[in-house]
């Protein structure tokens, strides 16, 4: 499927030098939060849910600030994004 997102473990980001800032199940809160080149680990989370609030937040920002999903660990439940700018 094209679609799928890459698959990420702890490991793996360790490995590429990509440290996670924080772990949590907390959308919106965290968006607000995270700052320009931070990678943050969404737990028990829906993709859609995830993807809504990330198309919320550009259109908010006028598109000044951007996001990109940058993979998943299907086995820990874990979508890892990251702020572009």
């Amino acid at each position: 499927m094209a679609n799928q997102l890459p698959i990420l473990t702890r490991n793996v980001l360790a490995t590429k030098g990509i440290e996670v800032a924080e772990y949590t199940d907390e959308i919106r809160p965290a968006f607000n939060r995270m700052d320009v080149g931070q990678v943050y680990g969404f737990k028990h989370v829906k993709d859609s849910s995830l993807r809504a609030v990330k198309s919320m937040f550009e259109k908010d920002s006028f598109y000044e600030k951007k996001w990109s999903v940058i993979g998943m660990d299907p086995i820990e439940k874990v979508i890892y994004v990251k702020r572009v700018s």
